[in-house]
């Protein structure tokens, strides 16, 4: 049977390579399609998928208002719900009054993190100001805690 070579973006974010790892790992029927993983922080996949430049890829929520001509929206994969999904995180704890007044790191202007933060919370953006700050920025350094899905594209047949 010839293979059909795609490419997929994704983050190598654990929450992607969780839903990824069966497919990269050739451990789920793929009929015929070979994938090639290519793995990047979510803003860059969003700018990409803007220009229809990956086969299949992760997006925010966010910018598939941007790329919905390009792209069909599947039924599964979300990584956002209640009680998880953008999130501040910081050092110490403060109250929103103080928050409104901090500069935020946000991992790009496209993506669900932004998006929340800039139209859930009006109080925000008096006085606070983000900065983009890619995800992989974030991730753990030891290799121990690296993702599993650590290569660039999968075995050749």
């Amino acid at each position: 049977m010839q293979q059909t070579m795609l490419t997929l973006g994704h983050s190598p974010d654990p929450d992607d390579a969780f839903m990824f790892y069966a497919l990269a790992k050739d451990l789920i029927p793929t009929h015929g399609f070979q994938f090639q993983h290519i793995l990047q922080d979510i803003q860059t996949l969003n700018e990409r998928a803007t220009r229809g430049e990956l086969d299949i890829s992760a997006v925010s929520i966010h910018a598939y208002a941007y790329v919905s001509d390009k792209y069909a929206l599947l039924p599964s994969g979300a990584s956002m719900g209640y009680g998880y999904g953008p999130m501040l995180v910081a050092k110490q704890k403060f109250s929103r009054a103080e928050v409104a007044g901090k500069k935020i790191a946000v991992p790009g202007t496209m993506t669900s993190a932004f998006l929340a933060l800039h139209s859930g919370w009006e109080n925000r953006r008096r006085g606070s100001t983000t900065s983009l700050c890619r995800s992989t920025r974030f991730l753990p350094r030891s290799k121990a805690a690296r993702p599993t899905l650590a290569s660039s594209s999968t075995k050749a047949s």
